[in-house]
């Protein structure tokens, strides 16, 4: 890996993220939103001087390795509600079961009727998982990992744009209840914004995150023996 390219397109993604957070203060407008500006400032840049992508994915490994780390940090709040979590536990399981079945189905669905190729499918099932569990998912069942990528980053701002217009439209404003659907279904993104309508509701879409992604990961492992 090469020194100055890996400071540059460090540098770049950072900025890239940087002006999607000045952009989004000054405008409050979704589309200002930093999840969106700084792909498509990365990908003008990558377009205009000619570079490969694959060198740009390589150069930012580092920045990809703490990825990690700053996801199960986030998960640090769900300690203060590990009672409340121990004595729902059950419901919290069997909810976000069902949830992450229906988003497989979904996917399934949505692909075979507009008649997209078998790989797009499988790429497509593991999108509503964090992205390092999707990622490897797509992997296992024979998906495109890359195009898994896209779906899980347009699942989590679809998500997070229609998500809570949802919720309130189906009557649940329990804020616990709402963290933990927007976690399930819209991974880290979904996390995140449920964090503005507190910490409860941050630590449950944490939870929410990280069970969608395991189940999410085994249904993958059950589901490339018949695949």
């Amino acid at each position: 890996m090469n020194l100055n390219s890996m400071m540059i397109f460090s540098f770049l993604t950072i900025i890239s993220y940087g002006i999607g957070i000045l952009l989004f203060k000054r405008q409050q407008t979704f589309w200002l939103n930093p999840i969106i500006i700084s792909p498509i400032l990365i990908i003008s840049f990558l377009l205009i001087t000619h570079t490969d992508y694959q060198i740009y994915e390589h150069s930012t490994k580092p920045l990809s390795y703490f990825m990690g780390p700053l996801q199960v940090a986030l998960a640090i709040p769900m300690f203060k509600y590990w009672k409340t979590l121990k004595k729902q536990l059950s419901r919290i399981v069997i909810s976000v079961f069902a949830g992450s079945f229906a988003g497989i189905a979904s996917a399934a669905f949505i692909g075979h009727s507009l008649g997209l190729e078998s790989s797009i499918i499988l790429s497509m099932i593991p999108k509503s998982a964090t992205a390092p569990i999707a990622l490897e998912a797509s992997i296992v069942l024979g998906g495109i990992p890359e195009m898994t990528g896209m779906f899980v980053v347009f699942t989590g701002i679809f998500g997070m744009l229609i998500g809570p217009s949802i919720l309130k439209w189906t009557g649940i404003n329990n804020n616990v209840d709402k963290g933990l659907a927007m976690g399930a279904t819209a991974q880290i993104i979904g996390a995140v914004h449920a964090s503005k309508w507190g910490e409860s509701a941050g630590a449950m879409g944490m939870v929410g995150m990280l069970l969608s992604g395991l189940m999410i990961g085994l249904s993958a492992q059950f589901l490339s023996a018949f695949l």
